[in-house]
């Protein structure tokens, strides 16, 4: 808008976007003057988002943190304040969560007292999200964290929280605490957690507790199966369990236990199957 134009002299604010000169050799075709209008409509909506920020009502407050692409580096340290505020002193559980798991990206060690203030959180979103956050920066303590809070009641955030990091950092002793925690997450949860879970399995040598972990993600197949058969079943089958079985065929060769992993692989294979 130009400073002097009419409709400038009726508004509160103007921002002005008029360019000198185009970049056609004619100076007719929108170049400069388009970028113009890009690059304030950019800054205008990462200001609306960050004011979303700091609206009174929680629900606005989670969808810009949800909405938030931290592949985007600008995006990543124009929040960063904002972020760090809210996960110190929010109070609604959901929003307080949302922002622990984000401020967990920026690896910041500064953040580390922050999450473990959050640990015995009584909301497992929170609780949930400060663990991870916590364990990304320091993984022998979130590891010790997650030992402990299995023990407890959990659910949610909290336990797919606890269940992912004894799957990536705990060994096979684990696994009765593993099964259990993964036998109470949601059907997305389990979903989400997956992937660890399958890697864990490769890492198991015994041979009941490979068969114990198939059947507990063979399960889930089945339940999901009846919503989403076309997408769940070929994901489970070709990808989950068929990388199990091919990654423990890999160290078959030369193992002292090739003769259990056979056993493995064949079940796996077998429960593919039906």
């Amino acid at each position: 808008m130009r400073t002097g134009s009419t409709l400038a002299a009726q508004s509160d604010v103007v921002l002005d976007a008029t360019v000198d000169k185009e970049a056609c050799p004619l100076n007719l075709a929108p170049t400069a003057s388009t970028t113009v209008a890009l690059a304030i409509g950019d800054a205008l909506a990462m200001a609306l988002m960050e004011s979303g920020l700091h609206d009174p009502y929680a629900g606005l407050r989670k969808m810009v943190l949800d909405s938030l692409d931290f592949r985007n580096q600008t995006v990543q340290k124009s929040f960063e304040p904002a972020i760090a505020e809210l996960a110190k002193s929010e109070k609604n559980p959901k929003v307080k969560g949302k922002a622990l798991e984000l401020l967990g990206y920026y690896k910041n060690s500064n953040y580390l007292g922050v999450f473990k203030n959050n640990l015995g959180d009584s909301s497992y979103s929170v609780a949930g999200a400060a663990l991870f956050s916590y364990t990304i920066l320091d993984q022998s303590g979130g590891l010790a964290a997650a030992k402990e809070m299995v023990a407890q009641p959990s659910k949610g955030k909290l336990a797919e929280s606890i269940c992912i990091i004894l799957m990536s950092l705990a060994g096979e002793e684990e696994f009765d605490n593993i099964a259990k925690t993964y036998s109470v997450l949601s059907g997305q949860e389990k979903l989400d957690a997956i992937d660890a879970f399958a890697s864990f399995l490769v890492r198991t040598q015994n041979t009941e507790k490979v068969k114990q972990g198939v059947d507990l993600i063979t399960d889930y197949r089945d339940h999901m199966a009846a919503r989403n058969k076309d997408e769940i079943i070929p994901i489970i089958n070709n990808v989950i369990l068929k990388g199990i079985a091919t990654q423990k065929a890999a160290t078959k060769s030369g193992s002292s236990n090739a003769v259990e992993i056979q056993k493995q692989i064949d079940y796996i294979n077998e429960k593919i199957q039906k």
